[in-house]
Parts: structure tokens; C-alpha cells; sequence
């Protein structure tokens, strides 16, 4: 059986992150079909090998040379959205293909649990209602995605399935529970999703002010300024540092008036131990020295698996990468989507608003994994019905 693969990017090209929108924590979503389907069997569109084949087209490659496509997907459904091109896009790609699809990890970017006010544009419809036809049933990460494909669009042949990159590295769990047995030496990892929110400033500075690692998968200003320290320049220190009152002596302020003076006095007269204020020299080490972006997902779990301890923060995928290398990760809660994921697999996670004065040891301290072990083999043999419903071929992995 030959298994075309289709979707995010399972690696980031170098023009990623400056010349490129993107999000590295996609890489971990779209290696999973290929490793839990296997290499031998799949042909993924972005490494090319199906050009080959003598085909222009990758649905032309598909439809004479494959018995089936797996499509990788994200947060496709933006609820209270008017943009409506993706749907359309979507469609028109499903009416290219003949053989039979299924997606994996589909899901819905909600601002509200609430669905009394909450509308999908008639796109949106369109293209969940052909995807129940043409890959029903639809795999989808969780419980509110699925309450939103039926209120909001009608559609119910759905199986909340989790984040397939869960079941990417099953062996991954006994070196997990060889860990919280016998922790080992390492740092700690954070990653961070919009440092408007308070919450993950604070955490972010109390990083600059620690010794551990923050892994950046998206943000441009921050690596911007990682290049320039790793090259000695000054570095032209973010906006969410300078803009909210945290950059200690912070030269020209945007601020003026009375309340800009008092934000800059109080700045250059705050005690060595205010975790809210950072030097340019602090920021600088930092960035030079504990900043991490990786382009390619084993080379990322390489990294954790002989370097990290322990990982959390807001970045759903960041944390799965800890994970999928037998570390322990807490993930903080913002939105549905992230909510909805923890509660299905069961992972350990906190709060937004209360992870705002956590400590690094207070999140090892949360990394509570019985119920995730618990339920691991329904997990597993839910995600083997998926597979089964799709006649894709999968071998349930013997687990801890």
C-alpha cells in the first residue's frame, strides 16, 4: 500500500523564520503520519520524491501511483472568522484527488467556549460538509472542535482522536516513566505564545533571569535578536520588553509626560531582585546563549532528549516535542484549542492566570502523569479505530 502524505511542513526551510511565516511546532504535527504509517510506505508532498514518478502534479502522482492520502491539518475553523479563501482552497484541493483521504488532527481556534453567539462563515460549512463526505470520519483533536463541526455546520461523522503526533513515538512513554522515576540532570525549557498577555511576559523575564532554555518556534523579533548577539552587534531588544516599562535605564522611551519619567525612574531605581526588569547586557547573554529554534523535529528531540529535564508553557507543540523525547512537560493553558487537547489525552497542565507566578520547579512539580498513564491504552486503541475506519494499516505498539 502506497500512502501519499500531504499538509504542514515536516521540516523548516533557512528562509523560516525571517523571510517566512511560519510555526515550528507545525513540524511535529506533520511528521506523525509518516512515522505511524512508516517511510516505506508513505510519500510526503514537500520532500519531492513523488516528482519522479514522471507526474506535473502532486494529485496527479497521487491518483495513478497511491491507494489513499493522509492530510495533516491545524487550526483550519477560526470561529467568529469572515476570512473565507482557506475554505474555498480546501474544497478545491479535496475535488482534486480520486482515492480515499483522511485528515489528521484537525482542529477549531475558538475566543469563547460559548457558542450561543459563535458563527463559521457558509464556506466554512461548505468545506466541513464535503470533507464528512469525502473523509469521513473526520479525525479531530477534541471535544469542542467536534461540538462545533455539529452546532455550528452539521457535520457528526467526527472522531475525537487527540493530537496524532501523541502516537508518533510510542516508545517515548517508558523512557517518560523511566524518567519521573529516576529523574536525570538538565535544564529546563520554555516557550511562550504572545508576550501582550502579562502572564507570559513574567515568565518570560523570569527566564532571562534563571538558567534555563527558551525555544522559540515563530517569533521574528526574537530571533532577530538572537542573530545580532550571536554576532556581538547590539541587539535591537523586542517590543514586548521596551514597550511595556521592563528594559532597566532603557535610553529614548516611547512614553513622555510625567508617566514615562516615573516608568524610567523607577526602572533605573528597581532592586536587583524586581524579575520584571532586565539589562540590554542580561537580554544579550540570554539570547546569545539560551535561545533555540530548530528547523527540523529530530534534531529538536535530540536536543531534549540529551539536554532537557523538564519544558512547559502555552506552545502546544513545544511541549509535545518534550514529551515525544521522554521528558516530562506542563502545558499552560490559553484558548480552547490548548484546553481541549489536554483534557482528552489527559497531559498535565496549568492555567494561564496561575501559571503567572510559578517557578520552573513549581512546574516539574505539576508534571502529574497518572491519569495520562491511565488511559493510555484507550487512547492508543481509540486512535487504532480511527486508523481502522480509514483501512489504513497500523499495528497497535505494546506500551508501559
Amino acid at each position: 500500500m502506497r500512502i501519499a502524505v500531504a499538509g504542514c511542513l515536516p521540516k523548516m526551510p533557512a528562509a523560516f523564520p525571517l523571510e517566512m511565516e511560519e510555526n515550528s511546532g507545525n513540524m511535529i504535527h506533520a511528521r506523525a503520519p509518516q512515522r505511524i504509517l512508516g517511510p516505506k510506505r508513505t510519500v510526503e508532498y514537500h520532500t519531492q520524491r513523488w516528482v519522479l514518478a514522471g507526474e506535473k502534479t502532486f494529485a496527479d502522482f497521487v491518483n495513478k501511483h497511491c491507494d489513499h492520502l493522509v492530510i495533516s491539518m491545524t487550526n483550519s475553523v477560526k470561529v467568529n472568522s469572515t476570512m473565507t479563501k482557506r475554505y474555498v482552497n480546501v474544497e478545491r484541493m479535496l475535488d482534486m484527488y480520486d482515492v480515499p483521504i483522511t485528515i489528521f488532527g484537525l482542529g477549531v481556534r475558538s475566543p469563547t467556549d460559548d457558542l450561543s453567539q459563535a458563527t463559521i462563515p457558509d464556506e466554512a460549512v461548505s468545506m466541513l460538509r464535503r470533507l464528512e463526505e469525502r473523509a469521513g470520519p473526520i479525525g479531530v483533536r477534541g471535544e469542542f472542535t467536534k461540538k462545533v463541526f455539529a452546532e455550528l455546520a452539521g457535520v457528526t461523522d467526527v472522531q475525537v482522536t487527540g493530537c496524532p503526533s501523541f502516537f508518533s513515538e510510542p516508545s517515548a512513554f517508558a523512557a517518560l516513566r523511566k524518567e519521573l522515576r529516576n529523574p536525570r540532570p538538565g535544564t529546563y525549557t520554555y516557550s511562550g505564545t504572545r508576550y501582550e498577555r502579562p502572564e507570559e511576559r513574567a515568565q518570560f523575564l523570569r527566564l532571562v533571569h534563571g538558567d534555563g532554555i527558551y525555544i522559540e518556534p515563530t517569533n521574528r523579533d526574537n530571533h532577530r535578536a538572537h542573530l545580532r548577539a550571536f554576532k556581538g552587534v547590539p541587539i535591537e531588544v523586542p517590543g514586548f520588553i521596551t514597550d511595556n516599562g521592563h528594559l532597566a535605564d532603557p535610553g529614548p522611551v516611547r512614553r513622555t509626560g510625567l508617566r514615562g519619567l516615573a516608568d524610567r525612574l523607577r526602572r533605573r531605581d528597581a532592586p536587583d531582585d524586581d524579575l520584571s526588569v532586565v539589562t540590554r547586557e542580561q537580554l544579550t547573554e540570554f539570547y546569545r546563549n539560551r535561545y533555540r529554534l530548530f528547523r527540523d523535529p529530530d534534531q529538536w528531540l535530540q536536543f531534549n532528549r540529551e539536554v532537557v529535564a523538564h519544558g512547559f508553557g502555552t506552545r502546544f507543540h513545544v511541549n509535545m516535542a518534550t514529551l515525544l523525547a521522554g521528558k516530562p512537560a506542563t502545558w499552560v493553558t490559553h484558548d480552547t484549542r490548548t484546553r481541549e487537547f489536554c483534557d482528552f489525552l489527559h497531559l498535565p497542565h496549568v492555567s494561564l492566570e496561575d501559571s503567572a507566578q510559578m517557578e520552573p520547579e513549581d512546574f516539574r512539580a505539576a508534571a502529574k502523569y497518572e491519569a495520562m498513564f491511565d488511559h493510555l491504552p484507550a487512547l492508543f486503541d481509540n486512535w487504532a479505530s480511527y486508523l481502522e475506519a480509514h483501512n489504513l494499516p497500523y499495528t497497535r505498539p505494546n506500551l508501559p
